[in-house]
């Protein structure tokens, strides 16, 4: 499976680099300082204009290259001063770790001074490259920090929710009572006297808004060496986000004076984000911790340069931002775009995240612990990459601030263990739902969660371990981890596959693992076909397709009709049954469209619950004798659903396959706002699953497109470790270069749609003799 060298070239007398048909890399270096620099050479070679827009994007500069439609993006980053809390994170670390990062610029920084030709992206925009520093790493880790930890979001939808649902739709769509606005100081002053309501506030601006990184999921699963064939622990690996051109990982093979590691980088970082090195395996999974909140600020009424905190009043921090907007092109036939000024203001809680809004009459900050200051994530990572066992590894996280991980391990001895990783604040007073009121001095973080209190496992009596952002501690758990951990779904069906396989075959090897991280079937859309088989069809199109159901096992391959009857009628049922009967106002354009997306984006195990545990809050059955759960809208549903295929795929049943209507699309930024020249840049595969399989796929609705998928697993790890060998799969999802005139653009992605995988093995474990020296 590994390819001929196709390339080889030397910086140094003992630098050198080879690189396989896939554009891999393998560094060998005679010192790990080296390595670093090497890898910096290799993303500016391969991914500099990647390096651009992620500088643009933490620094909040992309309006001067792409104008007013990335002034949002912007004025978001500017209100959260990234390039502060980065400069204290690099502060924070270890001469060892500074090192690295300022190694890895020089390489990125070697590469610009070489005057190599630069991507015709920089043509086209007439700027020349940023040099890059070691501060812009920091800042780019805080930009995939954030995008993993959204909390804030969930609060201001719920606090939305709060206002235009009933109470009982309330419960039904959340599982808990709906909060009195007083008891939870949402829209009060500080004084009590009520302001306009939560919805007035505008937060059409302020979301995940960085490119490439919108939504979180994952898979990582172990299994340990009593398990297998031959003793060897397995990991597996696959992070669920955006999806994009390029990606946002690198392979790389690294062999240094100490360091060994192999796997995926992120692209702004010179080490192993999840791989190995000769001695363990490691991969994650978002923890979905709660590590966000909001505070409604109380200005004082006479002097709006205090705010009320206790019994005292707080002077906000102020400062004057200028962003640079580039005219619309062509630029020629412009006036020029005045500059934008921000006034924006923190409080002790964090930024004043409504300053960027215009016409709010509450102000709210944002606490976020990405935004503390002594950030030490880097650290951690770097640790890890010399950990040697499971004693290091866990040392290494201890280190680790943002965002919340689920890490697994494996080692060569056949040891398996999990380890939550990262800082949650303990609160006082309140649960972190909602906004709360900032003037009250009882409610706050007083600390974080121990680290010697944070889940873990090690070598558990049923021999695997499974994380898939599911609950990872019991219910009786002393502390709060997150109120939105994802359905169980996924880490269920990889421990049924694991023990299906156990019993089947008596071990589990590789290609079983293959398969799982493949797998298509979806548990809450098997749980759920019982209440949809036994309606009484009205039509005879509506027979044909109940009894194509019949006969469908759940799972959503690409030539099944079943899984698109399925969930073109889930997605017509939930408008019909769950958005249609809110009551919302006409004067909350914001609230009802957040909320409306919200109750979207409601999960098969959601629909499930509320069909089996209270259908009547939403559906209404009063003419009909038939006792079945939201039947009427059920049924009306359906004709919904089965007109939609029939306009997508005309008027056959069999041709109405999952994949012909569900695709996934790789964005690039920011070429596939462009027509005409997005073709270049995006591509386009045909897709199965859905967000509750292992195989995670998503889909949002286009008319005349057909469902499309912008997020799904990024790349595809498999190790396995054994005493005197290792054996470790991989797959990007796109490519290794940045450019789509190079056939590294995307040649991986052909695989990655079929399920395949390359290989990163090696027939030995070669261990330097001072790996102790260095491992900490």
């Amino acid at each position: 499976m590994y390819q001929p060298i196709a390339e080889s070239t030397c910086l140094k007398p003992d630098l050198c680099i080879k690189i396989d048909n896939y554009g891999v890399p393998e560094i060998n270096a005679g010192s790990d300082k080296d390595v670093f620099l090497a890898m910096g050479y290799l993303h500016a070679k391969d991914r500099l204009w990647q390096l651009e827009i992620m500088q643009r994007t933490a620094s909040g500069s992309l309006s001067e290259l792409l104008g007013e439609d990335a002034l949002s993006s912007d004025i978001w980053m500017r209100s959260l001063q990234l390039y502060n809390s980065a400069n204290s994170a690099f502060s924070s670390l270890s001469p060892d770790a500074k090192s690295s990062l300022e190694a890895y610029a020089e390489g990125v920084n070697t590469w610009i001074n070489e005057k190599h030709l630069l991507p015709p992206e920089f043509k086209i925009f007439g700027i020349s490259p940023h040099k890059w520093t070691a501060i812009d790493s920091l800042a780019w880790m805080k930009i995939f920090a954030l995008n993993l930890s959204h909390n804030f979001n969930d609060e201001i939808t719920q606090a939305y929710a709060a206002e235009i649902m009933s109470s009982e739709q309330f419960k039904a769509i959340f599982g808990k009572t709906k909060p009195s606005l007083k008891a939870d100081a949402i829209g009060n002053n500080y004084d009590g006297s009520p302001k306009k309501s939560f919805s007035s506030i505008d937060f059409s601006g302020i979301s995940s808004l960085t490119p490439g990184l919108n939504v979180a999921g994952s898979n990582a699963f172990t299994v340990a060496g009593r398990l297998t064939k031959d003793g060897a622990s397995i990991l597996a690996n696959d992070p669920h986000l955006e999806l994009q051109m390029p990606s946002i990982w690198y392979v790389v093979k690294q062999r240094g004076k100490v360091l060994r590691s192999v796997g995926m980088s992120l692209v702004g970082l010179p080490v192993v984000v999840f791989g190995r090195n000769n001695s363990i395996a490691w991969g994650g999974t978002s923890m979905i911790a709660d590590v966000q909140d909001l505070f409604v600020e109380s200005p004082k009424p006479d002097d709006p340069n205090l705010y009320k905190f206790g019994e005292h009043w707080e002077r906000f921090q102020k400062r004057v931002e200028k962003i640079i907007v580039k005219p619309r092109m062509p630029a020629i036939l412009r006036d020029e775009y005045p500059p934008v000024m921000l006034s924006l203001r923190t409080t002790r809680h964090g930024p004043v995240i409504t300053d960027t809004q215009t016409n709010n009459d509450q102000v709210l900050s944002l606490s976020w612990v990405g935004l503390q200051g002594g950030d030490t994530t880097y650290e951690a990572l770097f640790n890890v990459n010399y950990a040697k066992d499971w004693r290091t590894f866990r040392a290494a996280l201890s280190q680790f601030v943002t965002p919340a991980i689920n890490f697994v391990f494996i080692d060569k001895d056949g040891n398996i263990g999990f380890q939550g990783a990262g800082k949650i604040p303990v609160r006082s007073g309140y649960r972190g739902d909602f906004p709360v009121q900032g003037s009250d001095a009882t409610l706050g973080w007083h600390r974080y969660i121990p680290y010697d209190k944070m889940p873990y496992e090690f070598n558990p009596p049923r021999g695997y371990i499974v994380s898939a952002n599911n609950r990872n501690v019991p219910e009786d758990y002393p502390y709060l981890i997150s109120n939105k951990f994802a359905s169980p779904a996924r880490a269920q069906r990889i421990s049924e596959l694991i023990e299906d396989t156990k019993r089947r075959y008596g071990y589990v090897s590789i290609e079983a693992i293959k398969q799982i991280q493949n797998d298509l079937t979806s548990l809450p859309a098997r749980r759920l076909l019982p209440l949809l088989l036994n309606l009484p069809p009205q039509t005879q199109q509506q027979s044909a397709a109940i009894n194509m159901l019949k006969k469908w096992d759940g799972r959503m391959t690409k030539d099944s009709s079943a899984a698109s009857i399925f969930n073109v009628w889930m997605r017509h049922f939930v408008e019909t049954a769950f958005v249609r009967p809110i009551q919302f106002h006409w004067n909350k354009k914001n609230a009802n469209e957040k909320v409306i997306t919200m109750v979207k984006s409601m999960s098969n195990d959601q629909i499930f619950d509320i069909l089996t545990k209270n259908p009547s809050v939403f559906c209404l059955d009063k003419t009909s004798q038939i006792k079945l759960p939201c039947h009427e809208e059920l049924l009306s549903s359906l004709n919904d659903a089965l007109e939609e295929l029939e306009k997508l795929r005309g008027s056959k049943m069999d041709e109405w396959t999952w994949g012909s209507i569900h695709s996934a699309t790789f964005s690039s930024v920011p070429f596939s706002a462009f027509n005409g020249i997005k073709e270049v840049y995006q591509r386009k595969i045909s897709t199965g699953g859905t967000p509750d399989t292992v195989n995670v796929a998503n889909y949002d609705f286009h008319q005349s497109v057909g469902y499309v998928q912008s997020f799904g697993p990024t790349f595809r790890q498999i190790v396995k470790l054994r005493g005197q060998g290792i054996t470790h799969l991989y797959i990007n999802s796109t490519g290794q270069s940045g450019s789509p005139f190079y056939r590294h653009y995307d040649d991986m992605l052909p695989l990655y749609e079929n399920g395949s995988y390359l290989s990163l093995s090696i027939d030995h474990i070669d261990v330097p003799s001072n790996l102790n020296a260095r491992a900490k």
